[in-house]
């Protein structure tokens, strides 16, 4: 048996060679893309090499990078798996040519099978049933001759296709000449081949594939059947074992066929000799021969004890095989399904991204290459993984299948496990009866709402959130109006802690091409009044309204109030992280994606009936809510506050805290979620400074270098700037270097970011704005997916209370793939568990109090020195000019207002400009956001009345539109 072995594939198909390669005490060898490098397969096998680029063309498909990987790692052997280049002549005469054994059949078999028609020709000599058909086509005209002859509908296939590529279906001769190029044309684009052939179309055909193995000596042996009828674009997505209706005889002579065809060629290694099976008339006629091991093998593998990729292996070693094992008849039933990454509701389009969290059941068998966190390229196949389950009887197999898909957890992107629970669910399937071209006509209806517009800043959140983490930086998310929230939970008849939507500014307009709700349901409208529609008719609030599928609901900007919420029956099906549904946005968790609404998102609707819902199930039927407890939403409010600690008389004047209780304060157009600012009086100040924590650096650079370096900081607080962030100060005072903050503070810093402010250190754990001197950047000490084992199980904070933190430089590219690294678990930082001895530290402090003494006289005298330089530097500043928005009416003009408090940061247009209706004019700061101001109808620019920089409020004129 080999030492060494290369994996030349990547994805789910590797992981599952790894994990046998590793029982055998094989090494196994990953090779993967600039796109690949955190996958699972690559942290998987004992060693990883990369080949480069991203697309396939650049990296899986490169002959020589594969070969250069395997003779760098020592591979005696390369395994190639399905797709990419397990079935390349090329290839096995490379690997041969290098010395390296190809784990596969010969290169001859490999090319001539891979022909179709010389395929043909082989099965033909070992007396398989053919399909009425032709060899190679050398013209149209000849086609459509051979056409009349077998009689129409035909296929027109490419000799070298595969996966459904070059292979039409033509009803008669005008679609045959309509197919004729375009095949032509992908077989050369695709396989380099334009070579074509017709074969006789079955319609309600069935696909059956038979498994063989042999040892290129004579020996080849059947493996049992599966069917693999259910597809999709040619593409197969569900498989079993035993094909199911298939008369004993027909079985028997469909096994002999395929290995006589394998003895022919004295075949190597697994194939898959694969028929139409034509049920109606009860007869099969050879279709292909797959030189490799097939996606769907784990049903065979299911029901006969056999690892394939084990004798896959011995037979190319030269190793024994155990025939009398492999002649053994199957056992059981098995099926398998394919779960993928893509849309079912946008003709199955393929949806990359992240997947915040994934869940299979235990009792089944899963091969799948992603884990919670795991990115799906968009460069590779969609599939993400396979899910198998094996009983006595199919009946039993069935049950157990859809128990499994009914407990699979699968978010963050769209993917097609909602589509596979109804077609295992279909009387078609459960009787067995399926063909190939019966999804074409298989129409998926999945609970959902889909996202079209999704307005200003929306986001799903749950009550009451994420309470409970704020001492290590994480806020309790939820929704900011929780009264309105609750109250359309209820109206709806949900559970308490069901997931809904909240609406801030403009709502989105929910819908897709034709459809929004994408079956019936029931919601309630609270919060904002804000305008909404239902297919153009308007929507009462604060009661329930009953929802068909394919409806669209559309919601304005908010009257009053500023969120508006929307409750569906049964809650959004979205994951928890930290004990919550609620996003938090800034921090990339919670909700759906981790982040506010897009366009295209697909929001599915609980299902409290499935395994993998975590949601309760509704208490009650909907209805209206009391009149007496429908909030009303003014603009004053009277706030209750609890009183200091940073009051009179330590930081404020008696005066100035009489005046803070005494005025009318406004929110400032910049409140959001991380904080409400108010605009009032200025305050008075009973220091000069802010202390210690308001002082700029005593020290020049060097000094601060090696002092950052030297210093052991040792943690008091978590979550200062959210997400672990540590509050840490130097254990010996010499190391306390005082600066000041940021003000106003910086709109972003990097996540990583370490800061200084003044005397403490603070890493931050998230992209976010800050107000410390930055000093450097480091690793993440947030890890959100837990992908690296220095984080304990449901803690993905780094820092603990009372550590205590050192760094060491490194340089940018180091720092690089360091931080890259540590987040995906493949480097680790060096912890020592340490005692703090308090008491040792009061003797260090006394036995050092000169030095300490003498350091902090010279640090007061050189902020002294800094203060005096302030104050002759200080000039005074000119009033701003601000032009007042003009309030005239222009006759005739039509006055576009500002609907929201906020900064004017841009105008777009000027005097004279045409503009059309829905053309943006004006854009308004507001929330930390960007707000458009829209044409309401066609016209011209008459005037301008607002200018950059100045606030405005509702009802302002900002400009005037005249027809």
């Amino acid at each position: 048996m080999f030492d060494r072995v290369l994996i030349a594939n990547r994805g789910e198909i590797a992981c599952r060679a790894i994990r046998t390669l590793q029982r055998l005490g094989i090494v196994s060898i990953a090779v993967y893309s600039d796109a690949d490098k955190n996958a699972e397969h690559v942290k998987a096998a004992d060693i990883a090499l990369p080949l480069g680029g991203e697309k396939a063309s650049d990296s899986y498909l490169r002959i020589d990078s594969i070969i250069d990987a395997a003779k760098q790692s020592g591979a005696q052997a390369i395994w190639p798996g399905y797709g990419f280049l397990s079935e390349s002549l090329a290839f096995a005469d490379a690997c041969e040519q290098a010395g390296i054994v190809f784990v596969g059949p010969t290169a001859q078999q490999i090319g001539e099978f891979g022909l179709k028609h010389r395929a043909r020709e082989l099965a033909a000599q070992a007396g398989v049933p053919m399909t009425p058909g032709t060899g190679l086509l050398n013209s149209l005209d000849e086609a459509l001759r051979a056409a009349e002859e077998i009689g129409y509908p035909v296929m027109l296939k490419s000799t070298a296709g595969g996966g459904g590529i070059g292979l039409t279906r033509c009803a008669d001769a005008e679609a045959l000449q309509l197919a004729w190029e375009s095949v032509r044309r992908l077989g050369e684009q695709f396989f380099s081949d334009a070579g074509v052939f017709i074969e006789r179309c079955i319609d309600r055909a069935r696909h059956v594939e038979v498994q063989i193995f042999g040892d290129g000596l004579g020996n080849v042996v059947a493996l049992g059947e599966r069917d693999c009828s259910l597809q999709r674009r040619n593409q197969k997505v569900v498989e079993e074992t035993p094909a199911p209706g298939l008369p004993e005889s027909t079985r028997t002579a469909l096994l002999a066929s395929a290995v006589e065809l394998g003895k022919l060629v004295n075949y190597r290694s697994a194939g898959t000799v694969e028929y139409i099976y034509d049920a109606e008339q009860d007869a099969f006629y050879f279709l292909e021969v797959n030189t490799r091991l097939q996606v769907e093998h784990p049903v065979t593998e299911c029901v006969t004890g056999l690892d394939l990729v084990e004798c896959m292996l011995r037979v190319a070693a030269g190793d024994s095989i155990d025939w009398e094992r492999l002649q053994r008849p199957p056992l059981g039933a098995a099926i398998e399904v394919r779960l993928y990454a893509e849309n079912p509701l946008k003709n199955f389009q393929p949806s990359p991204g992240v997947l915040t969290h994934v869940s299979f059941p235990e009792n089944v068998r899963v091969d799948s290459g992603v884990t919670t966190g795991s990115e799906v390229s968009a460069f590779y196949d969609p599939m993400i993984a396979k899910l198998i389950v094996h009983a006595q009887t199919r009946d039993q197999a069935l049950v157990k299948l859809r128990e499994a898909l009914d407990a699979t957890q699968l978010h963050g992107i769209a993917t097609n496990l909602d589509y596979l629970r109804q077609i295992v669910a279909s009387e078609a399937f459960t009787q067995g009866s399926v063909w190939t071209r019966m999804l074409d006509t298989f129409t998926p209806a999945t609970a959902a709402i889909e996202v079209v517009q999704p307005g200003t800043w929306s986001s799903v959140q749950d009550h009451p959130g994420r309470p409970g983490y704020w001492d290590v930086g994480v806020p309790p998310s939820g929704p900011m109006d929780d009264f309105a929230f609750r109250l359309a939970n209820r109206i709806v008849g949900n559970h308490a802690s069901a997931a809904g939507l909240e609406f801030t500014l403009q709502g989105p307009t929910l819908q897709g091409p034709t459809l929004l709700f994408h079956s019936d349901t029931t919601i309630a409208l609270t919060g904002a009044d804000c305008h909404a529609e239902l297919d153009g008719q308007p929507v009462a609030y604060w009661q329930p309204v009953a929802v068909k599928a394919g409806q669209t609901l559309v919601l304005g900007r908010a009257q009053s109030g500023c969120r508006t919420y929307l409750a569906v029956r049964n809650g959004i099906d979205v994951p928890c992280y930290l004990g919550s549904r609620a996003t938090f946005a800034l921090g990339q968790f919670g909700g759906h994606a981790g982040r506010t609404l897009k366009v295209a998102d697909l929001l599915p609707i609980s299902r409290p009936e499935l395994a993998a819902c975590t949601t309760p199930a509704p208490e009650r039927d909907p209805q209206p809510l009391a009149a007496g407890l429908i909030p009303e939403y003014g603009e004053n409010w009277h706030i209750g506050v609890l009183y200091g600690p940073h009051g009179a008389p330590d930081f404020f004047t008696q005066e100035s805290i009489d005046e803070f209780f005494a005025s009318e304060w406004q929110v400032h157009y910049n409140s959001n979620r991380l904080g409400v600012r108010l605009t009032g009086p200025k305050p008075a100040w009973t220091r000069p400074d802010g202390g210690e924590a308001g002082l700029h650096p005593s020290a020049d650079r060097n000094a601060v270098r090696d002092t950052i370096f030297d210093a052991s900081y040792l943690i008091l607080g978590l979550g200062d700037v959210y997400l672990g962030a540590p509050c840490a100060v130097p254990v010996d005072p010499r190391h306390r270097l005082l600066s000041s903050k940021y003000n106003p503070a910086r709109t972003f810093t990097a996540e990583g970011t370490v800061g200084i402010g003044g005397m403490y250190m603070c890493i931050y754990g998230m992209d976010s704005p800050g107000g410390y001197q930055l000093v450097g950047r480091t690793l993440p000490i947030w890890n959100k997916f837990l992908r690296n084992s220095q984080f304990k199980q449901d803690e993905p904070w780094l820092l603990r209370f009372f550590d205590q933190v050192r760094f060491y430089p490194v340089s940018e590219e180091e720092l690089d793939r360091l931080r890259d690294d540590f987040r995906e678990g493949r480097a680790t930082i060096r912890i020592e568990e340490t005692e703090f001895d308090y008491a040792e530290h009061l003797r260090f402090l006394a036995q050092n109090a000169t030095d300490i003494a003498q350091f902090r006289e010279r640090q007061a005298a050189a902020f002294s020195e800094e203060v005096a330089r302030w104050q002759l530097d200080e000039q005074p500043q000119p009033e701003e000019i601000v032009l007042p928005v003009a309030d005239a009416v222009d006759d005739g003009a039509l006055a576009v207002n500002a609907d929201m408090n906020g900064n004017i940061w841009k105008v777009l247009v000027q005097a004279g400009d045409e503009v059309i209706a829905g053309q943006p004019l004006v854009i308004v700061e507001a929330m930390k956001m960007e707000l458009a101001i829209h044409a309401p109808q066609a016209g011209r620019i008459k005037r301008i009345g607002c200018q950059p920089g100045r606030p405005v409020s509702p009802g302002d004129a900002l400009l005037w539109l005249e027809q």
